[in-house]
């Protein structure tokens, strides 16, 4: 970029990019062209849009779109977050996905995405997402034990998994759907949010091309991304702030 660090001592003189250490140290991009890309990323442009309306090589565009994408898994990895608490109602339910076995051939296996959605009226996302090839009572239960506050008011289906609820400090309501999708009893208790929750989380996986199980994470990591921070560029910039500092 024409820039550098220098030693002004005589006998050193030693020089350094200014990339040095930084997450564009490695990149042949312009630093513009990195920052372009970052805000296009961020916007939710295609790869295929890219490349097509910008002057960008394939091999950059593929490996910049995972270095954001890796950037989305680090957020949830370091950061559990927990929903719900009194007088919170929070929507639990699981899907099926099919994930390709191993990442190669064409022997598929099935697993399930479980998660839960709290309800809020202030446009606040808060959901919790997991992929779980057990879906055992002890399994689930520790699942939601470690993501939904006690105290915490549960709708479920009637899943016989989740019968523990009660003695885990959750109040809870069930909704079966083999008989209806809201309840008869009470309007109330359905379970349409996390349902819709699921349909645009599946919508995003097969806009994006993938019917490999290998990337499956990133992307769900990427959609909760998108979904949480109403400002992505603004978040993926600070994700990248805590990950390479100049400390040294």
């Amino acid at each position: 970029d024409g820039i550098m660090f220098e030693c002004s001592r005589k006998l050193c003189r030693r020089a350094k990019s200014i990339r040095t250490g930084s997450f564009f140290e490695r990149s042949r991009m312009t630093l513009c062209e990195c920052m372009l890309f970052l805000h296009l990323w961020s916007k939710d442009f295609s790869e295929k849009l890219i490349l097509s309306d910008f002057e960008f090589s394939k091999v950059p565009v593929v490996d910049w779109s995972r270095f954001c994408r890796a950037f989305c898994v680090n957020h949830f990895e370091r950061d559990v977050d927990v929903i719900g608490g009194p007088g919170r109602i929070v929507e639990i339910d699981e899907t099926m996905v099919v994930k390709r076995k191993n990442n190669v051939g064409r022997m598929l296996a099935a697993g399930w995405l479980f998660g839960g959605i709290e309800r809020r009226e202030d446009g606040v996302f808060r959901c919790f997402v997991r992929m779980v090839y057990n879906r055992s009572a002890p399994h689930l239960t520790h699942l939601i034990g470690q993501h939904v506050a006690p105290g915490t008011h549960i709708i479920i289906d009637g899943w016989a998994a989740y019968s523990g609820l009660s003695s885990m400090g959750y109040q809870h309501s069930v909704v079966i759907h083999e008989e209806n999708f809201v309840s008869p009893d009470d309007p109330s208790v359905h379970t349409q949010r996390i349902e819709a929750t699921w349909c645009s989380l599946k919508r995003f996986i097969r806009s994006h091309g993938t019917n490999n199980g290998g990337f499956y994470l990133e992307y769900i990591c990427e959609w909760l991304f998108r979904r949480k921070h109403p400002d992505v560029f603004e978040a993926l910039l600070n994700e990248i702030t805590m990950e390479y500092t100049f400390d040294q």
